[in-house]
């Protein structure tokens, strides 16, 4: 009976070294899995904050962007106001230079005329005398 006694001893002895091993061994997956998690979450972290910082940097794009457009807009509307103004100006003068040549020319006519009435008027006169009198038909 001691020989059965000391199998069992000795059995119960190997089983609980058995059960420490493998708490040992779950102990030591368990701190494996432990750390593969941890990673696991601190690369998560880490691509939050690159997507965060991601977004960010295209909002700021968008606002440099947004910004540029509206530099190179007011560039454009002050460099067509210039055009504008000086076109305009280029404008009035060809204007008053054709209201000129045309006051000149009218005014040439005018005297041609005038000359021409002051040289025929004599005839003018008879003429109308003549019709009025009725010494002529018209």
């Amino acid at each position: 009976m001691n020989s059965m006694k000391h199998l069992q001893a000795q059995e119960e002895a190997r089983a609980k070294q058995e059960a420490e091993e493998r708490r040992l061994r779950l102990e030591k997956e368990t701190e494996a899995d432990m750390l593969i998690l941890r990673a696991l979450l601190d690369a998560e972290q880490q691509a939050r904050q690159i997507e965060d910082a991601a977004a960010q940097r295209r909002a700021g794009l968008e606002a440099r962007v947004q910004a540029g457009k509206d530099e190179l807009l007011l560039k454009v509307r002050q460099e067509t106001r210039a055009a504008i103004v000086a076109d305009s100006g280029a404008e009035r003068e060809r204007a008053d230079a054709e209201i000129a040549r045309d006051r000149a020319a009218a005014d040439s006519t005018r005297e041609r005329l005038r000359q021409s009435y002051a040289l025929r008027r004599e005839g003018y006169v008879g003429r109308v005398f003549d019709i009025v009198t009725g010494q002529k038909d018209e």
